[in-house]
């Protein structure tokens, strides 16, 4: 068993796997690291909380939520939520309809918004981002999209910031209040919460490609392949 990840960035046959069985662990242990991380690296006036928020009777999204204090005074205001999606959450799931009213709150009331897509299964988030589901030209299999209300834009001004297999998680510099950010580096976020639980790293076998291997492009297809060639050629 590897114990740390073999994959720059997202691993993919984790990552295949959790998209049958186990999402919900990952979830809960990458928000964990999430939240863990940041509140170590934020300005002394915040501070991050993990939250349960409650869309509906059926659907409960685990955030990081960073607030603000002014003075020592608590509980302090959220500035910015940030969320691990969840295939339920996106066009096609479920709860999609629920998650876009909790969406549309979110960001009316004035709080940034950063949303990690690492579902290349399913469709994105936003039709305006090429769908790596469909093959389309420039799609990529995840993304991670900052959103900044706007008094401009019901849907405020939003990054997409998009990412390959073998290639690390972005830093990015996360809004908080005013004109203050933070550089998150999701990279390392993602790579303490693969090796935080044991099970994450049990249920792959290197040896065999992964899980709906069809659903990735020839070239990540290629990609994988090279990957599971150099693990063998080092065990």
């Amino acid at each position: 068993m590897i114990d740390h990840n073999p994959y720059r960035g997202v691993n993919a046959h984790l990552n295949s796997f959790l998209q049958l069985e186990g999402w919900e662990s990952f979830h809960s242990a990458f928000i964990a690291q999430l939240s863990n991380s940041l509140d170590t690296m934020l300005p002394p006036n915040y501070y991050v909380l993990t939250k349960e928020n409650y869309v509906d009777d059926d659907l409960t999204i685990n955030s990081s939520i960073i607030y603000q204090i002014d003075g020592s005074r608590f509980p302090g205001k959220p500035v910015t939520r940030l969320e691990l999606l969840s295939s339920l959450n996106k066009p096609g799931g479920e709860n999609h309809a629920a998650y876009l009213t909790q969406h549309a709150y979110t960001i009316h009331s004035g709080l940034n918004l950063v949303e990690i897509d690492l579902l290349h299964e399913s469709p994105p988030l936003l039709q305006s981002i090429p769908s790596y589901l469909k093959r389309e030209k420039h799609a990529y299999p995840y993304a991670i999209l900052v959103t900044k209300p706007s008094l401009t834009s019901n849907d405020g001004h939003i990054s997409v910031y998009s990412f390959r297999i073998e290639e690390p998680l972005p830093t990015i510099y996360v809004p908080l209040a005013d004109d203050d950010v933070i550089a998150v580096d999701f990279d390392a976020v993602y790579n303490r919460t693969f090796e935080s639980r044991r099970v994450f790293r049990m249920v792959i076998d290197y040896h065999l490609e992964p899980a709906r291997f069809q659903t990735y492009s020839p070239e990540d297809q290629e990609r994988i392949r090279a990957k599971m060639a150099a693990i063998d050629g080092q065990s």
